[in-house]
């Protein structure tokens, strides 16, 4: 039997049965499915949702979940700014790499505290923290206030350009991508499709390289050329990246099979993404706001640890999202965001 099918009828059995003698309160519920399986449903619905009360909350939350799947503190954390998605696009290839998650932070240690205070408690002294994008993103007094915590200077390494492709660039020359290995393009002016593709690239160790729309800069050209990628995923239409990037890519690298996956707007080009890189059967899918990037960003590293779907949504997506969502049959639905992000009415068209 279908799990969503499963989570709707015992909710709804569930509300029937207790509306006589409950007027309030959360029921925490275990039923085993046809398989034998245990799944928990919370009160009426069976997705969880990751939020705080601000961008910097929800990427701690987020943080929280990454958390609850190792043992004992993280070893290694990534940072990222709160307000611009361009350097950090690449970021969950890496984060996958090190098993880190992503924390968001803002134009100084004051407004970050919250974040600052997470790593503080969170990080091993000897762990690792990497800064995505230059100084004029995230300032050096970060880095002074990470040594007032104890941690060493050695330990805390800026991946940053001048822009942000050659940010890409370091990031990708920090993971270290073996050659032959495939390769996801992503336009550089927008975040939605990079972020669609982020956590499939990061399962595969794909590094996401970014472009303008016409050309290739030098910086992603040397990444493709020491690469050799047998495989390259455009992600986008050709309003966003043209018919010459393939033919940029082709003259590099002669062997690669080249795949666009683009459509008519951002939720259709997720969801031919998500269809495309189909994680594990029955396994996690995540939803976030295709509107803004900080909850998608925050959780892209979060899908990748396990090996999860991230579709993007809106209220206008959500019939053609959904056929999505039933073809994946996920065992765990997380929405990432508050109301703001995925309001609950969007929530239940798509999942129930």
């Amino acid at each position: 039997m279908n799990k969503r099918k499963i989570k709707y009828i015992i909710s709804t059995c569930l509300s029937l049965a207790l509306a006589t003698s409950f007027t309030a309160g959360t029921v925490n519920v275990k039923a085993a499915e046809d398989g034998g399986k245990i799944f928990t449903i919370i009160g009426e619905k069976g997705a969880t949702r990751l939020a705080g009360k601000d961008r910097f909350e929800t990427s701690i939350k987020i943080a929280d979940r990454f958390k609850s799947e190792n043992v004992g503190k993280i070893d290694n954390v990534i940072i990222a700014s709160a307000y611009g998605y361009a350097d950090a696009l690449s970021g969950s290839v890496l984060a996958k790499k090190v098993n880190a998650p992503m924390l968001l932070v803002g134009k100084t240690v004051e407004e970050s505290k919250t974040t600052m205070d997470y790593i503080n408690t969170h990080l091993n002294k000897g762990g690792k923290i990497y800064i995505l994008g230059g100084t004029g993103v995230i300032n050096n007094k970060f880095i002074d206030k990470f040594k007032s915590m104890g941690y060493s200077t050695n330990n805390i390494k800026r991946l940053g350009g001048k822009n942000r492709l050659e940010t890409c660039k370091y990031i990708a020359d920090e993971v270290n991508t073996q050659k032959g290995k495939g390769i996801v393009i992503a336009s550089a002016n927008g975040f939605a499709d990079a972020l669609s593709a982020s956590a499939p690239a990061a399962i595969k160790q794909y590094p996401v390289l970014l472009t303008n729309k016409d050309s290739l800069s030098n910086e992603i050209k040397s990444v493709i050329t020491k690469v050799q990628p047998t495989e390259v995923y455009i992600v986008g239409g050709q309003g966003v990246i043209s018919s010459s990037i393939e033919k940029e890519v082709k003259s590099l690298s002669k062997n690669a099979k080249i795949v666009r996956l683009g459509g008519k707007d951002r939720y259709e080009t997720s969801y031919k993404i998500v269809d495309n890189f189909k994680g594990d059967k029955n396994g996690a899918l995540m939803v976030a706001s295709g509107k803004n990037f900080p909850d998608a960003l925050s959780g892209a590293p979060l899908a990748a640890k396990l090996n999860a779907s991230l579709l993007l949504v809106d209220e206008n997506s959500v019939d053609r999202q959904k056929y999505l969502v039933n073809k994946l049959n996920a065992g765990e639905e997380i929405i990432l965001g508050g109301q703001g992000s995925i309001s609950d009415s969007i929530e239940n068209k798509l999942l129930y």
